[in-house]
């Protein structure tokens, strides 16, 4: 796959934030991958990884904080809020994970 196809694919909402974060940051690494021809499988795998690293935080949030199906069934507008806030909280720790803040060299 051509960096042009790569930069066209879509590899998944986490997949996709890896490949902008390494071509914007890391883009001697990112051309050694596309050259090798292994950049596609990585996002794709990356994705995969991360997702379900999204899926187990999410249900281990949900637990601590008490976003049941119990509380749905009670209230669903209390569910839902409490909900986003979950999903919210994991995507931003995700997200760090993801695309790591850059430090700014000293001026």
């Amino acid at each position: 796959m051509t960096e042009e196809e790569i930069l066209h694919s879509h590899f998944g909402e986490w997949g996709s934030m890896r490949r902008d974060y390494l071509r914007r940051t890391q883009p001697e690494e990112w051309a050694r991958m596309v050259r090798e021809g292994i950049a596609e499988q990585y996002l794709r795998d990356y994705d995969d990884v991360v997702y379900d690293q999204f899926v187990q935080m999410t249900e281990e949030a949900c637990r601590r904080d008490g976003v049941t199906e119990e509380l749905k069934k009670r209230d669903v507008m209390k569910w839902i809020r409490a909900y986003n806030s979950v999903l919210a909280e994991v995507r931003e720790i995700l997200r760090y994970e993801v695309m790591p803040p850059i430090e700014e060299a000293p001026m």
